[in-house]
């Protein structure tokens, strides 16, 4: 059977796109996941790795907006 590449929906992003949009290498990406860091969901087909496009939104939205600790 030919080999046929994922198709990228709307719903699921590259890790080289997720790097870009943190300014980091795309390993550093894969690494912060499998440490827990990034908390996303991940499809992974063979070798290729998908990112839930939603839960690294909210990553981001997190990083932008810390919780603050009021006393």
């Amino acid at each position: 059977m030919p080999y046929s590449k994922p198709a990228v929906t709307p719903e699921w992003i590259r890790v080289s796109e997720a790097a870009a949009r943190l300014n980091c290498h795309p390993k550093t990406v894969l690494n912060r996941i499998r440490a827990g860091t990034i908390p996303v969901r991940v499809l992974r087909i063979e070798r290729l790795t998908r990112i839930n496009r939603s839960d690294f939104e909210a990553y981001l939205e997190s990083l932008a907006n810390p919780p603050t600790n009021q006393p």
